[in-house]
Formats: C-alpha cells, structure tokens, sequence
C-alpha cells in the first residue's frame, strides 16, 4: 500500500490514505482559497439547486456494511457499490452542510473565514454532484480522483471556522452556535468515514489487482509483502494502541522541548500489547490533542513550583536560551495508562499539572471557550483547554500543521473535538482534576468490528 507518515518523520505509524498529511504548502493554499472565495460575487442565498439535494433524506450506513465492502478478496462489484453510495450520499450531505452556513445570522456568515469555508462546502458539492453514477473501473477512478480533493480541500477549515465564529461571538448565541458546531463537526466526521472509505478502499483493490496480474513471481512475492492485510479501508483492525501513543507522546515531546527547553518523560503501562480496531486518524487526533494540554501543563506547573509562584512564568521560559532549571526528572512524567474491557479499551493520561479550576473545569468542552486573553501570566491550573502563544510557540504552531488537529490553538476547539471524536462511535471522554496536583484523562473507545456493527454513519 502506498501508505503515509502522520507528523513527518516525528512519527512512524503508516495511515491507509496517501494524502492524510497536509503539508504547510497545503495549509497556505487554503487559506489563500478561503481569501479568494470570501471575495467571491456569487449569490449567498442562490439555494434553488442546493434545496432539491438539502430535503432528501439521508441514508446511513452501518460500520458493518462499510467493514463488509472492504472484506477481501476486494471485487470489483464491492468497489462499485460503495462508490455509487458516496456518489448519491455526499453530495446531499454537503447540500445540508452548505444550508446550515445559510441559517446563520447574516453577519456571522459573511465574517470571511466563515464564508470562506461556506464556499470550499459549495465548491464540494458542486464538484461532486455533476458525476453520473458509475458503471465501470475507469469511471470510478475518476470520481475517486476528484472525491480525494475534495478530502483534501475540507481536510483543515475548521481553524478558520474557529476563528470566525470566535470573531463573530457576540452576534451568535450560544445555543444556535452550539448546534451549528456541533451538527459541523458531527457531519464532517461522517462525511471523512465514507469518503475516505471509499478512496482507501479503491487504492486497496488496484494494489490486489497489481499483484493478481504479476506475472514475475518474485516481484508478486515482493510486492504482497507490502500489504498490511489489517487495513480495511481507513479502519485497522489491529491497532496497537500503546504503540501509536507512543509516537504521539515524542512527537509532542519535540515540540514542548522546541518550545520550553524542556520537556516531562513519559510512561507507558498496563496492557501495553492490546490491539482492536479502530481509524487511526481519529485516535492520533485525540491523543495529541490530550497530550498537548497534559505536557504544557506539567512544564508550566514546575516552573511555577519551582519559583514559589514569584515572577512571571512567561518570563522565564522565553529566556532566549531554553530551561536551565534541571534535567527531565524535575517535571513530574505523563503516565498513560492501557487497559481492555468487553469490546472496548480505556486509555487514562495522568499529570501533574497542577489541575484545573472548578469554573473552568464546568466549561472545558464549551466550543471557543479559551481562559487566554493575552495575559502571559495565565498558568497551567488556569487554561487546561488551550495551547496559546505562551504554551506553543509561532515555530511550533507552524509544525503542527503538519499533524492532526492543525492549527487550532488558543481558539478553544481542541478538547470540544475530542469529545465529539470519541462519542462518535460510542466512546467517552471524561476529566478529573485534582487542584494543586493535576488532572486524570480517562478516554474510553469501542473496537470498530461487528460488535458495534450496526452504529449508523
């Protein structure tokens, strides 16, 4: 399989779809998109088209069917199936996504990052809806192709939607803005899974077809060796969990240390051998997304431990030089922790980070809600649900692009996500937090497989 590293080469686990790592080029050329679109003359309101496709129904699939297509012997009848459902499925998806823009009040949608990522919704959907349903290989592999930009394109908007809506909080209230996001959030999951699905699952059945033609027996050896037989589509049904947390936790390492000059170690325990199934992607995302608050907050706790809570911690740690104040054994290390039940897996991140305070804590999955307002002072204990400028750097923020999650720092959107991210199939994410010492991350996910087979997407 043609496969790709998330984080660069901060990272080893292989993802079954080739363009899941955008680059920064990428990054720039949306948004130099969404600066385009927003200056765009087309008609806000034009929904003649957009309504027929917006009233159908949705048809859902099921975890089971989408495991059943990917079944090997991939064929060519499963192929074309699942192509012809993304064909009538997405388009009127992204017809709902598009009307819901519409519903906004008038000067949040014209706010340019949130009409921006209006139009690369519109341009989707038009992109999608003028191909016939497919009646052979060579079609489907032009669909395909398209069906992966358009991946692509809407790979990363939510930064600018974050960044709009933050814009435009007073004008939104929270309950309309709450069902926007969410209803945002939810769909574009779904649409990811099916789309997705069905791009990984075409470069799967033209690798099998490769190898089934060899006629060189050695090079059909050689190319066979290559086949990760535990890819089923974007679903892995052999994950290991402890490994991709693993790699998570040095990839967030780099950047705490590019950062502060220092960075907490971090342990690994419990059934460190599990595997289940599950999409990569989405837990790569939700481990980052949890390791980064769980490592700002352990660095930003010792040095305030360290200096009696005397003196700016902003201060101290953009120094010019790094952290000078000992080695990796004065910050207390990150455990995580693996255990397996019925059907599911529980990862639970430790810190000692200090903990998060009760009014903040009974906000943490509020969407934009961020204790940052510039004060460089804020700690740990303060602002457990952002990464702004005083955790991450410019350098640091500009990495992360490279990784899930993107760019969403200081904006309040992380941990919100997650939480989406892990319901999504039925999972969980709770905290616990204990003032003055840190905080207890307990994630909870359930194996894709036929256990939870019949779970509408």
């Amino acid at each position: 399989m043609n496969s790709s590293f998330f984080f660069g080469k901060n990272l080893l686990f292989k993802t079954s779809i080739t363009k899941s790592t955008f680059s920064l080029e990428n990054n720039n050329l949306l948004t130099k998109q969404i600066r385009n679109y927003s200056k765009g003359k087309i008609s806000f309101y034009d929904t003649a088209l957009l309504s027929k496709y917006a009233n159908q129904h949705l048809k859902p699939v099921s975890l089971r069917q989408l495991i059943t297509y990917g079944e090997r012997p991939l064929t060519r009848e499963k192929l074309l199936d699942l192509t012809r459902f993304s064909q009538t499925e997405l388009p009127v998806r992204l017809a709902k996504r598009v009307v819901a823009f519409h519903n906004l009040p008038f000067i949040v949608g014209t706010n340019p990052h949130v009409f921006g990522v209006y139009r690369l919704y519109y341009e989707a959907f038009e992109r999608l809806r003028v191909f016939r349903l497919v009646r052979n290989l060579e079609e489907e592999k032009v669909y395909t192709k398209s069906l992966l930009q358009t991946i692509q394109i809407l790979s990363n908007v939510i930064p600018s939607i974050a960044q709009g809506i933050q814009e435009c909080t007073k004008y939104i209230g929270k309950p309309q803005k709450d069902k926007f996001l969410n209803d945002l959030i939810w769909s574009r999951i779904g649409l990811r899974v099916i789309g997705e699905q069905q791009v990984s699952l075409s470069e799967q059945f033209y690798e099998q077809e490769d190898i089934r033609n060899e006629t060189n027996l050695e090079k059909k050896k050689e190319l066979g060796s290559d086949i990760d037989s535990a890819w089923v589509g974007t679903i892995h049904t052999k994950l290991k969990v402890a490994k991709l947390f693993e790699q998570s936790s040095l990839f967030v390492q780099n950047m705490c240390e590019l950062h502060y000059g220092i960075t907490p170690e971090f342990v690994i325990d419990g059934d460190t051998d599990i595997e289940f199934s599950y999409i990569p992607s989405h837990l790569e995302y939700m481990s980052l997304e949890i390791l980064k608050n769980a490592f700002r907050a352990s660095v930003e706790w010792a040095i305030k431990s360290q200096k009696n809570g005397n003196g700016s911690v902003s201060e101290y740690m953009f120094d010019g030089s790094g952290l000078k104040f000992g080695d990796r054994n004065k910050i207390q290390p990150i455990q995580i922790t693996v255990t397996k039940g019925a059907g599911s897996v529980c990862i639970r991140i430790r810190d000692c980070g200090g903990g998060i305070q009760p009014e903040t804590l009974a906000r943490i999955f509020e969407y934009s809600f961020s204790t940052y307002h510039g004060d460089e002072n804020s700690h740990a204990a303060d602002d457990a649900n952002s990464s702004h400028h005083g955790g991450i750097s410019l350098t640091s923020n500009l990495m992360m692009q490279n990784g899930a999650g993107g760019p969403i720092a200081g904006l309040g959107f992380g941990i919100p996500m997650t939480k989406v991210y892990a319901e999504y199939f039925g999972g969980s994410l709770d905290i616990i937090s204990v003032i003055g010492h840190g905080c207890d991350v307990f994630l909870k996910l359930p194996s894709i497989d036929y256990n939870v087979g019949n779970l509408q997407i």
